[in-house]
């Protein structure tokens, strides 16, 4: 990005609400925040907590994290308070960065942490702060980012990234696609997700425009579509399941007609929502099916959607450069065509793994049975899946318990763990059950203590202060004691 603004300077770089900055002045000041921060003690492997709404300034804010070499963890203001300060405390984060005026009462019960105010619109630290030096903390060697997932013991996961395999993907889909100049990427992936990094350094490294929404509700499908239309927006990635809430809403003189390219993933593409898209929006350009974890660095699989889609949930094809998708059986085995097996992800470009309590990072990756001088290196997803005679891959929903709502990995213990500390719940359970449209639904059954009645706008509004939105079971069912099998 730097050699492209040292070229382009005045390019524009970002826009939002019709307002943009130049390549020039995003490097500029990137690096003086960068400076600032190495200057109160920043370094390789100090984890930064950068915490706003998407503007000019939080991108700086990222961009100086990384420019410092430290770790970033970008936590969206919409979380729940006691979310965000969990996955500041699991990170072992030793500074918070706060993009905005408004985000001070947001950010008052998050941990203890030295902070700097950094302006929206500048990018610059705001005026009469006082920080440093740091006290010395956790250092993630290597790392480049830490996102987190809903963990099986009730609390979140942090998934170590590393900025080789986030450079590897991006160059890949900048090189893939023909991104370059020409492009206005948008985002709209939610800050707390690692697919935001694709909005946000797929533009910046191709010469194109990041463009941020203003204010504009992912839930308001209308306004959506006509902030992409208005923007003339050519590069999209959201999830299958947003993208059909959207269809519901298409406002006559929207027909995205500038939209090249529009990458889907998180959760299975239908055949259903590939026709709808082409009937409402026939100008706008190709559809992508996207395959990969957050383990495995974003994406890992691909393929175009033809003209004619194949039937049911759309397949995967081609593997990115240096990766391979296999399918083993329980014996550890290569399935033959037509056999299903568990999806097994081959590939240098990975995270590094997990945090673990104590502040390690604890990897997710097996010794390869076919290399044994390659240590660590599969992935087993948990995933499903078969190979088909035409060389593609069906992916058949997951071999445990975990569950996706909106493309958001939910494991059902963390939510049960948090109703279950409502003081008028004696026990629940969480599942998913397809709702009335057949898209998966949180339910919870909750069995209430003795001489307790809890409503159900009681107990969602319990979990919404302890969990992301897509975790609050839209439906409570009481029973007077849960099923239990022999």
């Amino acid at each position: 990005m730097a050699s492209w603004a040292a070229d382009h300077a005045d390019a524009p770089a970002i826009m939002q609400a019709g307002r943009s900055w130049g390549y020039g002045e995003l490097v500029a000041e990137a690096t003086v925040l960068a400076e600032e921060l190495r200057g109160i003690g920043v370094g390789a492997g100090t984890v930064v907590g950068v915490v706003g709404r998407p503007s000019y300034g939080l991108i700086v804010s990222v961009l100086g994290v990384f420019g410092s070499d430290g770790v970033l963890v970008l936590l969206d203001p919409d979380l729940p308070q006691a979310r965000r300060r969990l996955m500041l405390e699991q990170a072992g984060a030793s500074l918070l960065l706060e993009v905005g005026t408004e985000e001070q009462d947001m950010a008052d019960g998050d941990m203890a942490l030295p902070r700097l105010r950094i302006e929206l619109h500048s990018g610059a630290i705001a005026p009469s702060q006082s920080v440093g030096p740091l006290a010395a903390g956790r250092r993630l060697a290597d790392a480049a980012y830490v996102f987190f997932s809903s963990g099986t013991m009730g609390v979140p996961k942090g998934i170590v990234g590393s900025h080789q395999s986030l450079g590897h993907f991006i160059a890949w889909q900048r090189e893939t696609f023909g991104i370059g100049p020409g492009d206005r990427v948008a985002q709209l992936t939610g800050l707390s997700f690692d697919a935001v990094l694709r909005d946000i350094f797929l533009p910046l490294t191709s010469g194109g425009v990041l463009c941020l929404p203003d204010d504009v509700p992912e839930q308001d499908g209308e306004q959506v579509l006509r902030w992409l239309e208005r923007e003339q927006i050519t590069v999209l990635h959201t999830v299958p399941t947003v993208a059909e809430f959207w269809l519901s809403q298409v406002p006559a003189e929207v027909s995205l007609s500038a939209l090249r390219w529009v990458f889907l993933s998180g959760e299975p593409l239908t055949e259903g929502l590939v026709k709808g898209w082409r009937q409402a929006f026939p100008g706008s350009g190709r559809l992508v099916n996207f395959y990969g974890t957050t383990e495995t660095t974003l994406i890992k699989c691909y393929h175009e959607i033809p003209d004619d889609p194949h039937p049911g949930v759309q397949p995967v094809a081609k593997s990115l450069p240096q990766t391979q998708a296999l399918v083993l059986n329980a014996g550890q085995q290569l399935c033959g065509v037509g056999e299903l097996g568990e999806i097994v992800i081959r590939t240098p470009f990975r995270s590094l793994g997990y945090l673990t309590e104590d502040g390690e990072v604890r990897s997710p990756f097996r010794a390869n049975p076919y290399r044994g001088a390659e240590p660590e290196g599969l992935y087993y997803t948990g995933d499903l899946g078969r190979y088909r005679p035409d060389g593609l891959l069906d992916i058949l929903g997951r071999r445990d318990d975990q569950i996706k709502i909106r493309g958001v990995r939910i494991e059902p213990h963390e939510v049960m763990n948090a109703m279950a500390a409502h003081p008028a719940v004696q026990a629940c359970f969480v599942m998913a059950r397809a709702d009335e449209t057949g898209a998966p639904a949180l339910v919870a059954y909750v069995v209430p203590k003795a001489d307790s009645s809890p409503t159900l706008a009681e107990l969602r509004a319990h979990v919404a202060r302890l969990l992301p939105a897509a975790m609050v079971p839209g439906k409570v069912i009481f029973l007077e004691a849960l099923p239990y099998t022999p």
